[in-house]
This record gives structure tokens, C-alpha cells and sequence, in this order.
């Protein structure tokens, strides 16, 4: 059986707590469970009054023990129980009633609440509804006041807009004939300037022809002067007979001075072609003397050679060397590349495996750190754990749980603040007074599995899971729920109190050595229970030395998985935790590092690439150097082998090349000579030549003289001719000129007279065109002005219609909110009523509800004291049997004992009943317990039953 205990609180002006009913102890070999009522919920005392905390009650509460002592207990329990029955169905119909009446009251309070509002309301809009009715009016008187004014403005107005218009015609037609008569004056003036151009410009064109009749007449006067001089004339006769002399004299020299340089020409051409010979000659010997010094100097050279040869064979020699030191350098290097190739694909390869797998782990991240522990569990290996969190077959208490909810138990937020209670829970073990020494609880992941599905259970259904062999506190609604299971039952423990402490003795249990936890932000919310409850905490206890059981099933055994310290496990659990958050961030890094060492990778490959060619460069280079250095070497043996020869033919070719020499002297000093003449002939072939030229040249000026003499005697004819042409022509322009004189003057006389009525004309436009912009002007301003007026009187003719529709709407407002003022003055008095009568029967239903919860208690209480007189009889009756049994194998003494435990057994029996004034078993006073159960009904308080509680469950 359970023991069960209820705290009952009463908030009154004094502050008095009632004291609690006695509660029965747990029979033994029951799994203590017990509902705690951690911090009791007060209620509010509606009538009566409670005295101060020495316990005394007022006259009504000792009159209602009185009444309550008087009632003739129960003799059965049967009898006891019928009452209790009875007495409960008294005590729900009790409450219904006063919650029935309780809502009445509160629903009639609100309607009279409501209905004072709308009479506020009502009262407000009949307010604002005058207040409009009185602005309506004023508008209207205004808007009327003004109106006759606004008319009087629009019949000025219009009539000076017909002023306006009738200056404005008048000074449009005038504009009209002004334009008419500047549009023919313009006209006239246009044909006279006109015909003034004409004869303008024929008067310019004659004036151009009589000036260059008169040029030419005076070009051909000039010209004509030489021609009619005589002398002159004279003069470029004797011109023409003296260059027909000097012409033939000059031609005659001519042909002397051209056989003369036809003769020097020959006799240059003859002296060049010896010279020519000569010169070829002196060439021959030349060559001649150059091939017998190069056949003398064969040993010189071969020497030089071979020493040229050794020197191209050293070089070779040393560039074969640098070649082959080169080569092993750049092989050297090619390894060495090669080396650091293989090193950096192997550190992109390693950097790549890395960031795929911190990939992995970063997709994999946010859904890991929704699973919270299960992702845990799982990949810490611990895959029962996992399986009690989700597998229903296993663990039919899963059902409960939400993976990825964050009130769940199983979030990394929920799992971590559970870590910290075991760690709260450690530092209370390893502090307490009462049994010091005991060592601090380690974790298990399967306890702490165990502990978040039970935790999460407990918002579907109170009370332990009983599925493993594990001790368990719960706590419903605590804060903090070793307030609760530690400090007020460690208090309980201490004062010997006999409430409930199977939480405390939980914590200090000396054999508990692991734990797990629990802490779910669901929320509570039982059937039959009006309450709810939130956060929910459930704390597992095991021996690391016991084996995990299934009640009621001992041949499979369970894995405490993982245990470590707490301090560990929380560290590991939020480095874990830390892992998944920082895994994109990790991924990114990785990246970024396989990244670099890709491009390491490729300028390895690149560098070897550069170290390879350099090597298969210098390779060539050695190939190409030692080719080098064989030919050199080739050489150098033929240049020894010419120097030997050379040596024995150089004394002949000494003598051969002096006679060649002197050979070559004597036809280099003839060609000279021949150089020389032949230069002295030429010069004599240009002398002629440039005589003969200048014999040309006196002919040629001979002829021109002749030319110019006839050309003078044909000009002068041809001027003679030129001027009496020219005197006709300019005798012809000026005729011609004076007409068109004459025919510009007409013109320029018709077009000044011409010119004068168009001024006039232009005179007059330009007064009727201002005439007409001026009566424009008045005219639109007078427009403008009727426009306005026309506005205004239409905007007071609105705003008097306006003034009138809100006039009528402002009255019936008036009316309307009269009405409804008067309506809900009616439903205020209506609702007062209502909520009186409602509160006088709440008041009556409160203080049944009382009564009934007297009479509940009380029966209550007749019934604990029977069924615990008759656990007490049974237990004495079960002893004394016992000791007759044993008495029945003895000798007369043991007969005498087995005589007086048949009495004890007799006397036992006998007292199963209850007296009156005493509860049995417990020796609580009745009286006080009534007293206090009467003070309380006839008070009229509201029992109340606190939010907060907790259940415990040892081990088996």
C-alpha cells in the first residue's frame, strides 16, 4: 500500500497556518512512494475568522467540534467505509455546487463589470454626441452669415468680367486694322525695296563695266605709247639686225668648239684604257705576291692553329666539366623535387580525407545537435542507451520522448543542467552531517538514458516507470528539486516529524555509487488532477556493483555503459556539444587547409617539372660538351700534324716571293703613270667640252635677241589695235552707266517714300497689340476673380449642406445615445442584481462545501483509524498464533506462554477498534484534528493542494 499525506494552507490576515492531518506509515515490504506537497498553495479566506498560530478557534469553531464530537462513531469498518463513501459524494457534489456557483458569481461580476462600461460608454457618447450637435449648429450659423457676401462678390465680379471682355474686343479689332494696314504698308515698302535692289544692283554691275572699259582703255593708251614713238620703233628694227649677225657668228664658233672636243674625248678615252691595263696589271702582281706570302707563312699559321686548337680544347675541356658539375647539381635537384612532390600530394591527400570527413561531420552537425544525447550516446558507442531513448520494445516508456524537442530531456541544453544536479546532488552527499562520508555519484550513460525517458514519461502519467532495478527520485514542478527531495525532508529527517523522506535518504544512500539524470521542460498535466507541473526531474541510483535488471526478469542483464565522473562526463558532453557547433566553422578551416596544400601540391609538380627539364638540359649539355671536347681534341692532333709539314716548304717560297714583290713595284709605279696621263686627258675632254657648251650659249642669246626684237615690233601693232577697241568699249559702259544712275535714284526716291507709311503702320500695331494685352490682362484677373468667388460661394453653399447632414446625424446621435445611456442604466441595475444574488449563493455553496469537507475528513479519518487498528490486530492476532503454535512443542511452561498470547491475541483483537477521542496506532489526539477540521470548514476556506510534489522509489 501507499502512504499518502496532503499539506492544506489558509492565507488570512493573521497568517495561520492549519496544521496537517497525520499521515499512516508504509507498510513494510511496500515500495515506499510518497506525494509530496513541497510549498503549499494558500487560499483565500472568503468569511469567518482563524485565530493567531497558538491554535485557539472562536465560539462557531468550538461549537462545530462540539457538533462534530457529538456524531456516534462507526463500529465496523464497514461501516466506516460506507461513511467515508457517503461522505466523499457529499463532499464532490459540495464542490461542484460551489464551483458552479463560484462561476456564476464571476460570470455575473463580469456582466455587471461590462455592463457599468457600457453605461460609461454610453454616458461618454451621448457627451460627444451634444458636444457634435452644438459644433453642427455653429457651422451652420456661420457658413450662413456668410453666404449673402459671397454672392454680393460673385455679382461684382461678373460684371466687372464683362467690362473686361468688352475692352478686351474693342482692343482686338483695333489690333485687327492695325495689323491690316502694317501688313500693306509692308507690302508697298517690300516692292519699292525691292525694285530699289534691282536698280541698285544694275547701277553696281554697269559702274564694274565702265571701271574695266576704262582699265582696259588705259592699259591700251599705255601700251599704245611705244608703239606710236618712232624711235622706239627704230630701236627694236636695229635690235632685230644685230642678233641676226650675232647669230651667225655664234654658230660658227660652235661647230670649231665642237670638233675640238670631239678630238679631246678620243685622246682621253685612249689614255684611261692604258691606265685601265696598267692598273690590272699592277693588280696581277699584287695577288701574286699575297699568294706566295700565304704560302710562305703555312708553318706560322699551322702553329698558330695548333695553338688555337689547344686553346678551343682547354675551353672545351673546362665547359665539359662546369657541364657534368651542372648535370649532377640539377639531378640533385630533380630528387629533391621529386621527394617534395611526393610529400606534398601525400600532405593534400591527408589534408583532403581530413576536410571530407570534417564535411561529413558538418552536414551531419545540425542534425546530431537536434538529437542532443541520442547523437551522443551513438557515437560514443553506447548503443543501449541509445536503444532505451527510442526503442519502444525495449523501452515501452520511450513514447515519451521527442527527439529534437527542446524541452525534451534528451536536448544538449536539458542533458547538461542535469549534469549540474547530479553535481548539485554530490556536493549535498558528500556535505551532510547526518551520515558523513559518502563518497560522490558517478555517471552511467544507460542511468542517465533511463533517467531522461522516465523524466519525460512523467508529463504523460505520475508515478515511477518501475522497469529497471534502479532507486529514482521524481520531482514535479520544482525548481530545484533537491529544495524539496533534500532540504525539507532532511529537516523531516532530523525533527523526526514522520513526514516523508525517502528522497534524502536516496541521496545519502551509503550502497548508491552511480547515477543519472533527467530534467524534461515538458509539462504535466494528469487526468482528474486540475493542476499542471513543469520543469520534471528524475534522478537514477545504482551500485556500480549491481547488475542492471527488468522488474520481474532476471536472465538478461543490462550494461551501466560508460561511468565516469561527473566533472568528465560534463566536460565531455560539452566538448561533444562544442564539436557539433564548431563543425562548419572546423569543415571551413579544413578546406581552406586542403586548399593551400593543393596549390603546394601543384607548384611541387611545377617545380619538379622546372627541375626535371633543367635536368634533361644539363644532361644534353654534358652530351653536347663532350662532343665538344672530342672534336677539339680531333683538331688539335691534325693542327700538330700541318706544323710539322709546313715547317720543310717555307724556305722555297722566300725567294719566289721577292722577285714577285719587285715585279709588283714596277707595274704599281706604271700604272700610276698611266693614272696620271689619263687624268690630264680628261681634264683637256671637259675644257673643250665646256668651250663648245658656251659657243651654245651665244647662239642661244643671239636667237633670243631676235625673238625679243619681233616680239616688240608685233606688240606694238597689236597695241595700236588693242586702244581703239578699248575707247569703244568704254565710250559703250558709260552710257550704259548713266541710265542705271539714273534708274537707282527713281528707286531709291520710290522706296523712301514707301517707307514712311509702314513706320506709321508699325506705330499703330504696336499700341493696339499693348491695348489689347492690357484689356487681356483685366480681363483674366476679372476671370480669376469670378472663379474665386464662384469657389468660396460653393464652399459655403457645402459647407452649409454639410453643417445640415451632420446637424441631422448629431440629433439622432443625441437621441440614440439617450436611449442607450438609458438602456445600459437598466442593465447596470439588472447585473447588481444579479451579481447579489450570485454572491449569496456562492456564500451558500462555500460554506456546504465546508461542512462537507468536515464530514469528509472526519469519515476519512474513522476510516484510516479502523483499517489501521485492523492492520494492528491482524499483526497481533498472526504473533500470538505463532507462539502457540511453537507453546504446542514445549513442556506446561511453554503451555502457560502459549495460554497468554491466545489473551494478548484475544486483547489485540479486542482493540481494533477506535475509541472515541484517539486516532488508534498513531496516538493523534481526535479532538485537535476535528478542532482544526472545524475551525477550517467554518471559516469557509477553499482547500488547495500544492503544485509542487515528488515521488522516491528505493531499490528492490
Amino acid at each position: 500500500m501507499t502512504s499518502k499525506k496532503k499539506f492544506v494552507g489558509i492565507s488570512v490576515a493573521a497568517a495561520t497556518l492549519v496544521s496537517p492531518v497525520a499521515a499512516m506509515a508504509a507498510e513494510p515490504g511496500d515500495v515506499a512512494l510518497a506525494d509530496q506537497n513541497m510549498t503549499p498553495v494558500s487560499s483565500s479566506v472568503q468569511g469567518g475568522n482563524v485565530s493567531s498560530a497558538d491554535g485557539s478557534a472562536d465560539t462557531s469553531a468550538q461549537d462545530d467540534v462540539s457538533a462534530a464530537s457529538s456524531v456516534q462513531a462507526p463500529q465496523t469498518l464497514d461501516e466506516a467505509q460506507q461513511r467515508a463513501d457517503s461522505a466523499n459524494a457529499a463532499f464532490a457534489e459540495a464542490q461542484k455546487q460551489e464551483a458552479d456557483a463560484r462561476a456564476a458569481a464571476e460570470a455575473a461580476s463580469k456582466a455587471q463589470t461590462q455592463a457599468q462600461q457600457q453605461a460609461s460608454d454610453a454616458a461618454a457618447s451621448q457627451q460627444a454626441a451634444q458636444q457634435a450637435l452644438n459644433d453642427a449648429e455653429a457651422k451652420i450659423k456661420q457658413a450662413t452669415a456668410n453666404l449673402p457676401q459671397a454672392q454680393d462678390s460673385v455679382k461684382s465680379t461678373q460684371a466687372a468680367q464683362q467690362a473686361a471682355q468688352q475692352q478686351a474686343d474693342a482692343a482686338s479689332s483695333a489690333q485687327q486694322a492695325a495689323a491690316t494696314a502694317q501688313t500693306e504698308a509692308a507690302e508697298q515698302a517690300d516692292n519699292a525695296n525691292a525694285q530699289l535692289q534691282q536698280a541698285q544692283a544694275a547701277q553696281k554691275s554697269a559702274q564694274q563695266q565702265a571701271d574695266a572699259a576704262n582699265q582696259q582703255l588705259e592699259q591700251a593708251t599705255a601700251n599704245a605709247v611705244d608703239a606710236n614713238d618712232p624711235a622706239k620703233t627704230a630701236s627694236a628694227q636695229q635690235q632685230l639686225a644685230d642678233g641676226t649677225n650675232e647669230k651667225a657668228q655664234a654658230e660658227s664658233a660652235a661647230q670649231s668648239a665642237q670638233q675640238s672636243a670631239k678630238t679631246a674625248q678620243t685622246k682621253a678615252d685612249d689614255a684611261q684604257s692604258a691606265a685601265t691595263t696598267a692598273q690590272q696589271q699592277a693588280e696581277s702582281a699584287a695577288q701574286t705576291v699575297k699568294t706566295l706570302e700565304s704560302q710562305a707563312g703555312t708553318s706560322q699559321s699551322a702553329s698558330d692553329n695548333l695553338k688555337q686548337a689547344q686553346q678551343v680544347q682547354q675551353e672545351a675541356a673546362a665547359k665539359l666539366a662546369a657541364a657534368q658539375q651542372a648535370s649532377t647539381e640539377a639531378a640533385k635537384n630533380a630528387a629533391q623535387a621529386k621527394a617534395a612532390k611526393t610529400a606534398a600530394d601525400q600532405a593534400a591527400a591527408a589534408a583532403k580525407a581530413d576536410a571530407d570527413a570534417k564535411k561529413v561531420a558538418a552536414d551531419e552537425s545540425s542534425k546530431k545537435l537536434q538529437q542532443g544525447a541520442l547523437a551522443y550516446f551513438t557515437d560514443k558507442g553506447q548503443s543501449y542507451a541509445a536503444q532505451v531513448l527510442t526503442d519502444t520494445t525495449e523501452n515501452p516508456y520511450a513514447s515519451a520522448t521527442q527527439i529534437g524537442n527542446a524541452d525534451d530531456a534528451t536536448s544538449f541544453d536539458n542533458m547538461i543542467t542535469a549534469l549540474n544536479y547530479i553535481k548539485e546532488g554530490n556536493k549535498l552527499r558528500q556535505s551532510d552531517d547526518q551520515f558523513p562520508g559518502r563518497n560522490a555519484l558517478t555517471v552511467s550513460d544507460t542511468l542517465m538514458a533511463i533517467g531522461m525517458t522516465n523524466a519525460n514519461y512523467a508529463s504523460v502519467k505520475r508515478g515511477h516507470t518501475k522497469l529497471y532495478n534502479a532507486g529514482e527520485n521524481l520531482s514535479y514542478g520544482y525548481d530545484d528539486p533537491f529544495i524539496g527531495w533534500y532540504t525539507e525532508e532532511k529537516k523531516s529527517y532530523i525533527d523526526k516529524d514522520g513526514q516523508e523522506t525517502g528522497h534524502y535518504l536516496n541521496i545519502v544512500h551509503s550502497d548508491y555509487e552511480t547515477t543519472g539524470f533527467g530534467h524534461s521542460g515538458y509539462t504535466a498535466h494528469w487526468e482528474n488532477d486540475p493542476y499542471t507541473y513543469s520543469p520534471l526531474d528524475a534522478q537514477e541510483f545504482c551500485s556500480s556493483s549491481d547488475v542492471l535488471y527488468k522488474r520481474g526478469d532476471f536472465t538478461k542483464e543490462y550494461s551501466l555503459g560508460r561511468v565516469m565522473s561527473v566533472d568528465d562526463y560534463l566536460k565531455d558532453v560539452q566538448q561533444y556539444r562544442a564539436m557539433l557547433e564548431q563543425a562548419p566553422a572546423a569543415y571551413q578551416t579544413a578546406l581552406a587547409t586542403y586548399q593551400s596544400k593543393q596549390k603546394d601540391a601543384v607548384a611541387a609538380a611545377n617545380a619538379l617539372d622546372s627541375a626535371n627539364a633543367k635536368a634533361a638540359a644539363a644532361a644534353s649539355d654534358v652530351t653536347s660538351a663532350q662532343a665538344d671536347k672530342t672534336a677539339a681534341d680531333k683538331k688539335v692532333a691534325q693542327a700538330q700534324a700541318t706544323a710539322h709539314a709546313g715547317e720543310s716548304a717555307d724556305s722555297q717560297l722566300q725567294q719566289k716571293l721577292t722577285q714577285a714583290r719587285a715585279d709588283y713595284a714596277a707595274k704599281q709605279t706604271a700604272a700610276t703613270s698611266a693614272a696620271a696621263a689619263a687624268a690630264t686627258a680628261k681634264a683637256d675632254s671637259e675644257a673643250a667640252q665646256q668651250q663648245y657648251a658656251k659657243a651654245l650659249q651665244a647662239v642661244k642669246a643671239a636667237q633670243d635677241k631676235i625673238d625679243a626684237a619681233n616680239a616688240t615690233l608685233a606688240a606694238y601693232q597689236t597695241a595700236k589695235q588693242q586702244l581703239a577697241t578699248a575707247r569703244q568699249k568704254a565710250d559703250a559702259a558709260d552710257a550704259v552707266l548713266r541710265q542705271a544712275n539714273e534708274k537707282s535714284a527713281q528707286a531709291k526716291r520710290a522706296a523712301d517714300a514707301a517707307a514712311e507709311p509702314l513706320s506709321e503702320a508699325n506705330a499703330t500695331l504696336a499700341d493696339a497689340n499693348k491695348r489689347l494685352a492690357d484689356a487681356q490682362s483685366a480681363l483674366k484677373q476679372a476671370q480669376d476673380a469670378y472663379q474665386a468667388a464662384q469657389q468660396k460661394l460653393a464652399s459655403l453653399k457645402g459647407i452649409v449642406d454639410s453643417a445640415d447632414a451632420t446637424l441631422a446625424n448629431a440629433r439622432k446621435a443625441v437621441q440614440d445615445a439617450q436611449s442607450s445611456k438609458k438602456a445600459a442604466d437598466q442593465r447596470v441595475q439588472e447585473t447588481q442584481d444579479a451579481l447579489k444574488a450570485a454572491q449569496e449563493q456562492l456564500k451558500t455553496a462555500e460554506e456546504q462545501s465546508g461542512n462537507a469537507a468536515a464530514q469528509k475528513a472526519i469519515a476519512d479519518l474513522w476510516l484510516n483509524q479502523f483499517k489501521a487498528a485492523q492492520a494492528a490486530a491482524d499483526a497481533a492476532r498472526e504473533a500470538a498464533q505463532k507462539q502457540a503454535e511453537a507453546a504446542k512443542q514445549s513442556n506446561t511452561p511453554a503451555r502457560h506462554a502459549a495460554a497468554s498470547a491466545s489473551t494478548a491475541a484475544s486483547s489485540a483483537t479486542g482493540k481494533a477498534q477506535p475509541s472515541n477521542g484517539e486516532l488508534a496506532h498513531t496516538g493523534a489526539d481526535m479532538t485537535a484534528s476535528l478542532l482544526a477540521l472545524a475551525a477550517f470548514a467554518g471559516a469557509g476556506a477553499v482547500l488547495s493542494v500544492a503544485k509542487k510534489t515528488g515521488k522516491h522509489q528505493d531499490r528492490w
